[in-house]
């Protein structure tokens, strides 16, 4: 990795955002009591909080109120880091300069949603009944017109990226983790594969988080991470670095500030039981984590510098000291950025890797990145001034072949991968009146619905996985999706479970589910906020309150499941989460990090607040017949129709798989992916289609896919009247004549409705059974054709057709777009 360097960054917090105000306020603590979090009445009420700038540094002021905090901030460093760099593309497109929007990659990680309770006050106080309980038939009928559909932008985590990407027109490849801490390790090594590989020149990669607002607060509250005690002071911030290869650094003269030398992660292993999530690092998993570096060279011979990531009076802080003396290569010099600052979650690991620069440190440093959950991250940089001896090397050659061997499903048509094969090839409808939750007085009652009946029948059948746990977590439908995928996988895969013990795992969840059940104990009908009944509430440790389920918790249960000792990481990028999930897991094992990856993705919007929320967006149809509800390509299609399930898919090294003699295992090979942001607009598609045909063009380039040889298309196909026209566009575009001649598209989201998070990975899976039995599944209820959607889009019933090459193809609310390339096993 000798070869990536850092040649700009951008910071805010509450030392400042700039090295002057850094160093003014170096030795001041920032940390002091809070009003608001004294209000609440529970943990610490101290916290350090930033003060905005945003007059003078957010670019597009009518886009404030759309962006929360962390949103903010992260718009603030990020541009901050391109001018450091001396890059600006924004301004560059207007006089032809050197910068292509396409040719950097955004990567981030990001905490908790950024929300208030003060947001939904107004819904939820008029959903409540005379003694004060929440009705969810007065939610549907009234209350959701008092819905602020600016909730929705403030609950998505991947609108960070959206932000970022608008406000600096970055059309390249990109991705967003929630991961609290350890989402800098995630976004970091995504960003180098991508660099070595050649799909970018420059990386913009960050994190932002505030600890600070009401639903972060009350949830890590819950988790054990705040208490009265606890020296985890709540705080915010952003940080972004700008990294580019060292060649390209001196061909157009750029400052370089650090070198990456390495990165290195270890999988905790003393995961507890997935009922007393989170856990922590050891004092094993330390030590591992550390000696990783040992071996490096030159390491040993100088001294180095080390930054903490836990603070200081944590009873593992001392661990963590110890373990990194253990290694006998540091002296004295250990830096702890949370002394003076607080806690800044998502965004420490990217702020601990400028602090060198900022304290104007000039050798190598070791940055520790460890936080709760499984993976923990630890990187070597070489603040150095002198030169490299590396060399300007080349991009690394990745011709490792990678293969998908098993896969397992949960969905509307089936929780088998047999039924949801059989199902689509029927062309069966999935949507259904749902039925999980009273939605009688809701203006949408129908969606892609998995029945209670089905899966309480298929959790008695459960001998695999801990019973207790999928009792006391039932109400929590992704949680309980993903464990039953899991089940499933492990009742039909012919992997080793010591493969899988040693499997990455790339997975992706959809937004944290607001509990108004919960919410309406502490609001009276008049919205007031009554915080003082609030700690009565927080103290039965048994549950969470306000959000049902952390983002990444679906990942970690399956790692826990599997007892994985692999790298754990959640894409959140909305609607082309899971398929990003996949193309990195793809990337992974092309670049030689790991052998066996589990990819895929859980989702349920089938709840009040994502019922509410999409349909404040007018995104979804309000048609009451589930047979003829969402129709892809149709002229007269109006609107989506969420859905809910969860997919596993198994990706191997194809030497790997033959040394084994597994070949009879394969489904499908994985041959190509790419992503693109259109930086258009937080909530509309771009028009001209400009960043998915880009994504496609460069992926058939990079795979050497001749345009004539893909024969079938599965189509993000979602039933609006946007996305429908630009995606036939855009593979108009793209594929030219050959559109109209043996290519055939498609659309299953017409069967099984939009999983949203889960979409991409139901759907590539989707596409791998199309491949191997040579059947492209039908876009039913296409019946009268739309002018502008002029391909063949196997109307209503499957044909046998012979596959050798296919794409699937998401698109994400944000703007975030994700394609994969699959071809027959033969």
């Amino acid at each position: 990795m000798t070869d990536i360097c850092i040649t700009g960054f951008g910071f805010i917090n509450p030392m400042g955002n700039d090295l002057d105000s850094f160093k003014q306020n170096m030795n001041s603590n920032f940390i002091s009591e809070d009003p608001y979090l004294k209000k609440i009445g529970v943990g610490i009420a101290r916290s350090s909080k930033v003060k905005l700038p945003l007059k003078d540094l957010v670019q597009n002021k009518k886009m404030i109120k759309y962006m929360t905090r962390p949103a903010q901030m992260a718009e603030i460093a990020a541009t901050s880091a391109l001018k450091s760099a001396g890059i600006n593309i924004r301004d560059n497109i207007k006089d032809n300069t050197t910068f292509d929007p396409f040719d950097i990659g955004l990567y981030m990680s990001v905490g908790l949603a950024a929300g208030d309770i003060d947001f939904i006050v107004p819904s939820i106080s008029a959903s409540q009944t005379n003694d004060g309980t929440f009705d969810i038939n007065k939610y549907g009928r009234d209350a959701i017109n008092k819905s602020n559909p600016l909730q929705v932008f403030h609950t998505l985590t991947n609108m960070l990226l959206a932000h970022v990407s608008l406000a600096n027109s970055i059309k390249g490849k990109n991705t967003i983790y929630n991961s609290f801490v350890t989402g800098t390790g995630s976004a970091l090594t995504t960003a180098v594969m991508d660099l070595q590989e050649g799909n970018i020149k420059y990386a913009l990669v960050g994190g932002a988080d505030d600890l600070c607002n009401f639903y972060a607060y009350t949830t890590y509250y819950k988790a054990g991470l705040i208490d009265l005690y606890h020296p985890y002071i709540p705080s915010e911030g952003a940080a972004f670095l700008v990294l580019e290869s060292e060649e390209n650094a001196y061909k157009r003269g750029a400052k370089i500030l650090a070198r990456i030398k390495k990165i290195h992660s270890v999988a905790a292993s003393n995961l507890l039981a997935p009922e007393q999530l989170p856990s922590i690092a050891s004092e094993k998993d330390l030590k591992k984590l550390f000696a990783g570096f040992s071996g490096v060279s030159g390491f040993e011979d100088v001294p180095t510098t080390a930054i903490t990531s836990f603070a200081e009076g944590d009873n593992l802080y001392s661990l963590e000291v110890e373990s990194l003396k253990a290694l006998n290569i540091l002296d004295s010099k250990i830096f702890n950025s949370s002394k003076n600052i607080g806690e800044l979650g998502a965004g420490k690991g990217f702020f601990n890797m400028i602090l060198p620069l900022l304290l104007e440190i000039e050798e190598k440093v070791l940055i520790s990145n460890i936080g709760p959950m499984s993976t923990q991250y630890a990187f070597l940089l070489d603040y150095s001034k002198k030169e490299s001896k590396s060399g300007n090397r080349s991009c690394i050659s990745c011709n490792t072949r990678v293969v998908v061997t098993a896969a397992a499903v949960t969905s509307p048509l089936g929780l088998t991968v047999d039924d949801f094969y059989n199902s689509l090839s029927a062309g069966k409808c999935g949507i259904s009146k749902i039925e999980n939750i009273n939605v009688s007085q809701f203006p949408v009652r129908i969606g892609g619905e998995i029945k209670n009946n089905d899966i309480l029948n298929k959790i008695k059948k459960l001998n695999r996985l801990d019973e207790s746990f999928v009792v006391k977590n039932f109400k929590d439908r992704k949680t309980l999706l993903t464990l039953l995928a899991i089940d499933q996988l492990l009742s039909t895969s012919m992997m080793s479970i010591f493969n899988l013990k040693n499997a990455d795992i790339c997975f992706s969840s959809g937004l944290e589910e607001l509990i108004f059940e919960d919410a309406v104990k502490i609001v009276s009908a008049n919205s007031e906020v009554h915080y003082d009944l609030l700690p009565k509430l927080l103290a039965d440790k048994s549950k969470r309150y306000f959000v049902r389920t952390i983002e990444d918790w679906p990942a970690q249960i399956l790692s826990s499941i599997l007892s994985s000792r692999g790298v754990v990481s959640t894409n959140v990028s909305a609607c082309a989460a899971s398929t990003q999930a996949f193309g990195e897991a793809y990337q992974r094992i092309k670049h030689g990090l790991a052998n066996v990856v589990i990819a895929g993705g859980v989702d349920s919007m089938l709840n009040a607040c994502g019922l509410a929320g999409f349909a404040k967006l007018d995104a979804l149809t309000l048609e009451e017949d589930p047979m003829n509800a969402i129709k892809p390509f149709d002229k007269n299609r109006n609107g989506t129709v969420l859905g809910e399930g969860a997919t596993l898919l198994v990706l191997e090294n194809l030497e790997c798989v033959k040394a084994e003699g597994r070949e009879k295992d394969i489904l499908a090979e994985v041959i190509g992916y790419a992503s693109t942001c259109d930086a258009y607009n937080v909530s509309r598609p771009d028009p001209s289609g400009e960043a998915v045909i880009w994504a496609m063009k460069n992926l058939l380039k990079n795979s050497k896919i001749a345009v004539e040889s893909v024969d079938y298309i599965n189509a993000h196909g979602t039933s609006t009247p946007l996305n429908d026209v630009i995606e036939t566009k855009a593979i108009k575009s793209v594929f030219a004549n050959h559109a109209y001649n043996k290519l055939k598209v498609s659309s299953t989201k017409s069967m099984i409705g939009h999983l949203v998070a889960a979409a991409g990975a139901c759907e590539i899976l989707a596409t791998i059974l199309s491949l191997k039995n040579d059947i492209i599944f039908p876009t039913i209820n296409l019946n009268t054709r739309d002018p502008e959607c002029d391909l063949d889009y196997v109307a209503n019933k499957a044909i046998k057709q012979e596959i050798e090459i296919a794409l699937s193809n998401s698109f994400g609310f944000g703007g975030q777009n994700a394609i994969v390339a699959l071809k027959k096993w033969r």
